[in-house]
């Protein structure tokens, strides 16, 4: 356990003095993992007197890969998932208690602009634009003595499980740190755009009477990074 321990410590610690050289031609494959915090609101049915934020902060995981074409500019591909966690309300939709679960994959095309090409910390931007693939869950059971106006009943029903796509903008600020030559760790906070997207009720959620969640989402995801560079 010693050794372990001495082995995290000098292997992993001590070498984040290291100092980074980019150079013309470098690539960078990263490994991502963060949490991501919604923070837009959606409407339902159109109208802005319910507008709420379906989903709350969970686990983010992705990857990058970069490709210097000059020592501080890079380009590449960023793709990341994201199931948000889920969001209780009861006055999301009518005498209903909700339980919404969204979740997102995000596809970017991304630049990067380091401050520096060689140091033991290197400050970044970043920009990326793209792609977002979204699926919503909405499970709803009556409450304050109503039920679901075809049966009279009051079982759980989902009332909306829909998937749509739309465009997605990123823009970030962050640092490189330098563990070895070719081993380097990052920060990164990061806001996203999910634009607007409209999800359709199941037959449940029409016989309730719900017409459809729309909106665009906003995001914050605070990020660490693990690359090599080759």
């Amino acid at each position: 356990m010693r050794k372990l321990l001495l082995f995290v410590v000098f292997g992993f610690l001590i070498p984040c003095v290291a100092i980074a050289d980019w150079t013309t031609d470098a690539q960078l494959l990263s490994l991502e993992l963060g949490a991501a915090m919604p923070v837009g609101k959606m409407s339902v049915d159109g109208t802005s007197a319910n507008n709420q934020r379906l989903g709350s902060t969970n686990l983010t995981v992705g990857g990058q890969y970069l490709y210097y074409v000059l020592p501080q500019i890079a380009f590449g591909l960023d793709l990341g998932y994201t199931k948000f966690g889920e969001k209780t309300s009861a006055n999301l939709f009518g005498n209903t208690d909700t339980v919404s679960s969204p979740k997102s994959t995000v596809i970017l095309a991304v630049g990067k602009f380091n401050f520096a090409s060689e140091g033991r910390l290197l400050p970044y931007l970043l920009g990326g634009l793209g792609l977002h693939i979204s699926t919503l869950k909405v499970d709803g059971t009556p409450t304050d003595g109503s039920s679901w106006p075809d049966t009279h009943t009051l079982e759980d029903r989902k009332l909306v499980d829909d998937t749509r796509s739309n465009v997605a903008a990123a823009l970030g600020v962050g640092t490189d740190i330098p563990l070895t030559a070719h081993l380097t760790a990052g920060l990164e906070a990061r806001y996203i755009y999910l634009a607007t997207t409209n999800f359709n009720p199941t037959r449940a959620g029409q016989t309730a009477g719900l017409t459809g969640i729309h909106g665009g989402t906003h995001v914050i995801d605070l990020i660490a990074r693990v690359g090599v560079q080759f």
